[in-house]
């Protein structure tokens, strides 16, 4: 597997993806992938910058998915309801911005795959993302393992099994009309 370093340097000496992928011995959509530092490319890891491109944030989804539940009657409990709703129409005006600006860094890649990739490739890429759609989990486990990838892999496989009992056993707590 080519590293970034590697590809980064074929692209500076001003060849583009397809050719850097051809000397590499990789696809030009990986060539892509893996200049660009997205995680499904096997080569160096991400920098800190990369790490906090634009996409969703782990806190703004868990904090709109779980929000605290309460019926407040007191005056000050009531005061605390309403700054904790605006709390939360500011974190889902921020998570709106976060999914526009994802959105648009996704589009932006995939029209290169496009433009880079013959439809052949772009179809056999598109086949393994349905496996690792298939194979992954089905609920959010915002306190697996983010590193090392050895760990990571362990834990989504763990995850997606119990994630598949539990789909398997009963509803999900929404269609239950509950909350746990």
């Amino acid at each position: 597997m080519p590293t970034r370093s590697q590809v980064l340097r074929l692209l500076a000496d001003g060849l583009d993806y397809e050719e850097a992928g051809r000397r590499l011995g990789v696809p030009a959509g990986q060539a892509f992938l893996i200049a660009t530092g997205l995680p499904a490319d096997g080569g160096d890891a991400l920098t800190a910058q990369e790490q906090h491109r634009p996409g969703m944030t782990r806190k703004s989804t868990q904090h709109l998915s779980h929000p605290q539940a309460s019926n407040p009657a007191a005056k000050e409990a009531v005061h605390q309801w309403l700054e904790d709703a605006e709390e939360f129409d500011d974190l889902a005006d921020e998570l709106v911005g976060q999914l526009r600006r994802h959105v648009a860094f996704e589009d932006a890649v995939f029209a290169r795959l496009r433009e880079n990739l013959p439809q052949d490739e772009r179809e056999r890429l598109g086949s393994e993302v349905v496996r690792a759609w298939q194979a992954a989990p089905t609920r959010p486990h915002p306190h697996a393992p983010q590193r090392p990838p050895p760990a990571v892999a362990t834990a989504g496989k763990a995850a997606a099994l119990v994630d598949r009992l539990r789909d398997a056993v009963g509803a999900r707590p929404a269609e239950r009309g509950g909350t746990g």
